[in-house]
């Protein structure tokens, strides 16, 4: 599990907040790569993967985090 990244929304298009870690560099998550261009594949790709879970989610909440699962990530959160 080398990135983590997280997406803050309040319907399936708009990202609120979004972070994206390397994890075997940055272990603590101190440095949000997300907008790094040394980053961007892999942000363009994680946040793909995001988007084809999410497009068939029902959206019955006003703000959640979610991982590429589809599930509410309060503290779990997509990694690769």
């Amino acid at each position: 599990q080398k990135y983590r990244y997280t997406e803050w929304r309040k319907d399936k298009i708009h990202a609120d907040y979004s972070m994206l870690y390397d994890l075997e560099n940055d272990p603590n998550e101190y440095e949000n790569l997300v907008g790094n261009y040394q980053y961007k594949e892999i942000e363009v790709e994680l946040k793909r993967k995001l988007d084809s879970v999410l497009i068939n989610w029902h959206w019955n909440f006003k703000m959640h985090n979610f991982n590429v699962t589809g599930r509410p990530a309060y503290n779990n959160v997509y990694n690769s």
